[in-house]
């Protein structure tokens, strides 16, 4: 029977959302070969600063931040499907472009355009998939997307870095492929074709809602606000590694496998992450539990602490595992406590987009600019410390959100919210 791509109702949920799983996949696998490759072509062809490292991603994530809740809000007022197709088109000619990219001029200026693209994807994706779904269902939808997404990311790192070793330009005529791949994969299922309109979801009188799973209000829950500021920072703490690690992998690992090495530890990453999402979609206890969701950011900062202080490929392993755990569950959070709930869900999911990109331009520019601040102010300073610092610039931005969401905390506790605020209490 073939697949249909009508908005889904909950009881038929794997079959029916299944393409955009496929499409989501292989949108993430083009992007970790492409994005693994940025940083390492930029070093190795115009001996890039960490700072110069850090504004490539930079622009990317101010492209990000800017476009996502616009992109959001517009796929909530036209057909998402055809944002979807846009944002997959608009990809692979900047993924083709790419893949003939001389200059440094060029490298700043296409991880713009893939950052566009991507935000008529993922929005549009996030809001099609999660459309009609309650607490419970959500969960279950966005656990799926997270590991399709996460897998594709992890195969995306892992093939990037072999790629790149072949031929410099296959990891974007990889993903240009795989763009093409989406696009035929889709218009194959009629995609482009009228579908009628969607059932109203049932009441929720007439709903049986699942034992014992949390039933806090979806976009006004005060949850969604911790959750953002944390993924805030994860997704910084990623950027950097993605983007100014390569700076330091070149000095600690043997020149000719930097480019497996560093492959391997970001795939590793996307693995146990993948992981995560894969255990955590079955569970419902974490959703509002603070314990476990502060316990993940000090995972996330001890992450950063262990990058700073390795030198060998062995040593930062277990450094990538746990910043694959910990922020894996701060972006499931983030998603789940944005998109919950009936209503503007693009708009919500191009906010918890344009977080990860806010993330990505502030803290890798931060870091990056860091060890510059540290040369001007002190001639001679050691080099060693001035690669390692983006990573304990990473850990001051950690503890600083968390103190951001103590005084979050406080705040709607001072102003009488404990009966109301999923945030106040963690018991549930």
């Amino acid at each position: 029977m073939a697949l249909s791509l009508e908005h889904p109702s909950q009881e038929s949920t794997p079959g029916k959302l299944f393409p955009l799983f496929i499409a989501a996949f292989c949108k993430a696998a083009g992007l970790g070969a492409s994005f693994l490759a940025i940083p390492l072509l930029a070093e190795e062809h115009f001996n890039t600063t960490p700072f110069q490292l850090a504004l490539i991603m930079c622009i990317g994530g101010l492209v990000l931040v800017i476009s996502c809740p616009l992109m959001g809000w517009l796929s909530d007022r036209g057909e998402k499907r055809y944002f979807i197709l846009a944002g997959c088109f608009s990809l692979a000619i900047t993924y083709a472009l790419m893949s003939r990219a001389q200059t440094l001029f060029q490298f700043y200026l296409l991880p713009a355009g893939a950052a566009f693209s991507s935000a008529l994807f993922w929005p549009a994706l996030e809001a099609e998939i999660a459309r009609g779904a309650d607490a419970a269902e959500l969960r279950r939808r966005m656990g799926v997307f997270n590991i399709c997404w996460s897998a594709g990311n992890m195969f995306g790192l892992y093939l990037g870095g072999a790629l790149l070793k072949l031929l410099t330009p296959l990891p974007f005529l990889f993903g240009c492929a795989l763009e093409l791949v989406i696009i035929a994969w889709l218009l194959s299922l009629g995609y482009l074709r009228a579908r009628p309109p969607r059932a109203e979801p049932p009441c929720l009188s007439e709903q049986t809602p699942e034992p014992a799973v949390p039933t806090a209000p979806g976009p006004r829950t005060g949850f969604m606000l911790l959750a953002l500021v944390a993924h805030l920072a994860a997704s910084g703490v990623v950027a950097v590694n993605r983007g100014i690690f390569p700076d330091l992998a070149t000095v600690e690992m043997p020149p000719d496998r930097v480019k497996i090495y560093v492959g391997a530890l970001l795939g590793t990453m996307g693995a146990f992450r993948t992981v995560t999402f894969f255990l955590f979609k079955r569970w419902h206890w974490w959703t509002h539990r603070l314990t476990f969701f502060f316990g993940m950011q000090v995972l996330l900062l001890a992450s950063a602490l262990s990058i700073a202080s390795q030198n060998s490929f062995l040593g930062f392993m277990p450094a990538f595992i746990v910043l694959g755990i910990s922020s894996g569950m701060i972006y499931f959070y983030s998603i789940f406590h944005s998109i919950q709930g009936e209503g503007n869900q693009g708009l919500r999911a191009g906010v918890h987009e344009a977080f990860l990109g806010l993330g990505g331009l502030v803290v890798p520019l931060v870091a990056g600019i860091a060890p510059e601040i540290v040369k001007r102010l002190r001639a001679g300073a050691d080099f060693q410390l001035l690669l390692r610092l983006p990573y304990l610039t990473c850990g001051a931005v950690i503890i600083l959100s968390m103190m951001i969401q103590v005084v979050i905390i406080a705040c709607r506790r001072m102003k009488g919210q404990e009966a109301n605020s999923s945030i106040c209490s963690d018991r549930r």
